[in-house]
């Protein structure tokens, strides 16, 4: 076998040698059709295992049609046409930001790194409102324990002298899970001494605003990814919460914006769409621009209330900028029917059907003159319901139709066919 392998390799490298190269037989063994193929030249080693390839693939064939398994079909790459451009149409522009006006009501915002975020977003909110301008003064590193970044107690009370803002927005606490140098040295957080001290702090930088009659919104801490800071945020919000609503400021309470039923911590959740949108960034502590955003939302929440919108028209500026919102926030809480549990069911009918105010539900409306003849004082006092109108949608509610009465039955005769039908049927039964 070896001495015909041999001889087979001398015979065939004497042949490349010897015959032309263009020479139909050389052409015809090595399929070389011209010199632009050489490129495409098969192989001595080709030529010489081709006869074994085809007697493997034959018997490879022959084993699939003996065993039923049919050859996968070969994958065809079939020429595709080029895609016309569908270029999807531009997302709209952003509304341009319109100049202030040289009256406009500032919103002075102080802060840490994520007031500043709320910041952005109010500009953004109020920039096509001439008539608000929102003033950004915020240290990312700052907080209510270290005054060697920025000392809030000092730096606060030039900032109202100088941009004179009708609300202030603050929001501090994020980067205070340190110890406090004190005249007696520093005080690990949360000791005694510590909370006593930073509580004193606190009073002082909301009582700013008090003493210059300016609505303060203190916007509360948001929980984070790690249980433990959250552990003390929660304790720096009750701080925050007592001492600001102590001298008439609001505490804006963002935790439960930010965690799910369980009150655990959520990187993703609900943006003020109601779309699942991610909050967080991948530490768990700073906010994306849609979290920054539900913020701001909060904040804006709580402007409304002083009459501060970013309807252009819905706030009206005087010549001499002497605009100033209510300090008098609503003496009855907000209507919250999930959480207070209690849910107020008012009748909007008229007292009387010639007379529509009072509206039936306001305070003292049963001793009101000729209360008598209310559908309220019939029902609440006598237990008797009204009788329904023919033609009305509730003429025929849970009264059973009598097809042999003809349509002319009127209603008292289809009250008095419903009363007496149980009747007669209880004493058919006996």
């Amino acid at each position: 076998m070896a001495k015909r392998f041999a001889f087979a390799l001398f015979l065939v490298m004497s042949l490349t040698f010897l015959v032309p190269e263009k020479a139909p037989v050389v052409g015809h063994v090595f399929s070389v059709k011209t010199s632009e193929a050489q490129s495409q030249r098969r192989s001595l080693f080709d030529i010489i295992f081709d006869r074994r390839n085809k007697r493997r693939n034959r018997l490879r064939e022959k084993v699939r049609r003996d065993s039923g398994v049919t050859r996968p079909k070969r994958n065809v790459i079939r020429r595709q046409e080029p895609r016309r451009s569908t270029a999807s149409a531009p997302p709209p522009p952003e509304p341009e930001a319109v100049p202030k006006s040289e009256n406009a009501a500032k919103i002075l915002v102080t802060g840490d790194f994520v007031a500043a975020g709320i910041a952005r977003q109010l500009v953004k909110l109020y920039q096509e409102n001439p008539n608000v301008e929102v003033v950004s003064s915020t240290s990312p590193a700052s907080g209510i324990v270290r005054y060697d970044v920025v000392n809030w107690e000092e730096t606060i009370p030039p900032l109202i002298e100088e941009h004179k803002p009708v609300v202030m927005v603050n929001l501090l606490g994020m980067n205070d899970r340190q110890a406090m140098r004190l005249p007696d040295g520093r005080v690990q957080e949360l000791t005694e001494p510590w909370l006593k001290a930073y509580e004193g702090r606190v009073t002082r930088i909301a009582g700013f605003a008090a003493s210059n009659n300016i609505p303060l919104i203190w916007v509360g801490l948001p929980p984070v990814r790690f249980s433990k800071m959250n552990k003390d945020y929660l304790a720096f919000n009750d701080i925050y919460r007592t001492k600001v609503e102590a001298i008439g400021g609001v505490f804006a309470d963002v935790w439960d914006g930010f965690t799910n039923e369980e009150g655990k911590f959520v990187s993703a959740g609900p943006d003020i769409n109601g779309q699942i949108v991610r909050l967080r960034d991948s530490k768990g502590i700073n906010m994306t621009r849609a979290g920054y955003r539900k913020l701001a939302f909060y904040v804006d929440k709580e402007l409304r209330k002083f009459g501060i919108t970013a309807d252009p028209e819905d706030l009206q500026i005087s010549a001499s900028g002497n605009f100033r919102p209510s300090l008098n926030q609503p003496s009855v809480p907000e209507y919250d029917p999930a959480r207070s549990g209690t849910t107020v069911v008012m009748s909007l009918g008229a007292a009387t059907p010639d007379k529509i105010e009072p509206l039936e539900g306001e305070k003292d409306f049963l001793k009101s003159e000729e209360n008598t003849k209310s559908v309220s004082f019939d029902l609440v006092e006598k237990g008797v319901g009204y009788e329904p109108k023919s033609g009305r949608i509730d003429a025929t509610w849970g009264i059973p139709v009598d097809r042999s009465a003809g349509p002319g039955m009127s209603d008292s005769q289809k009250r008095h066919a419903l009363e007496t039908k149980p009747a007669q049927t209880s004493a058919a039964t006996r």
